[in-house]
């Protein structure tokens, strides 16, 4: 199955946030996160396949996407691959695996705002806002609107 699409019940939340309307408080700046709508700088698919809501590819392989919700979309598709297809369950096993660089930093960061060792095993459905919340703060410099992780929460509570 396509990691696109895998997930009813996460589909169906995840496409109704598409409908919440914009407000005011969109995220500024220049950081590469902030110019792609693109929270966690997920890399585009390989074989030419596309993200969902994704309009192009940037010079470092990022994907480009028409909105904030496609962007989150698929982080969270990212991170619940980590979680069941990889068997990822520590910080440490996803910034290993996701950040090409600056690992110490990003590791101990998430550590902090979770209140978890690097090498405690968690929930990483469970987790989903909160890695969400923090992982785009640590990519783009900035919080993101609630908005955009309130269909998250919902999902870590099901």
């Amino acid at each position: 199955a396509d990691i696109r699409d895998t997930y009813t019940k996460e589909t169906d939340i995840i496409q109704a946030s598409l409908v919440v309307p914009a407000s005011n408080d969109e995220p500024t700046g220049n950081a590469i996160a902030i110019r792609n709508k693109n929270p966690l700088n997920v890399k585009s698919l390989s074989g030419g396949q596309k993200w969902r809501g994704q309009v192009g590819t940037d010079e470092f392989g990022h994907a480009i996407f028409r909105s904030w919700e496609y962007g989150f979309r698929a982080a969270s598709l990212t991170l619940r691959s980590y979680a069941r297809k990889h068997k990822i369950d520590t910080i440490q096993g996803v910034v290993n695996r996701f950040a090409e660089g600056n690992r110490k930093p990003y590791i101990a960061y998430l550590s902090k705002k979770l209140g978890v060792r690097p090498d405690q095993e968690i929930d990483l459905i469970e987790y989903m806002p909160k890695l969400l919340k923090h992982m785009s703060r640590f990519e783009s410099g900035q919080d993101m609107p609630d908005r955009y992780l309130a269909p998250y929460d919902i999902l870590a509570k099901l």
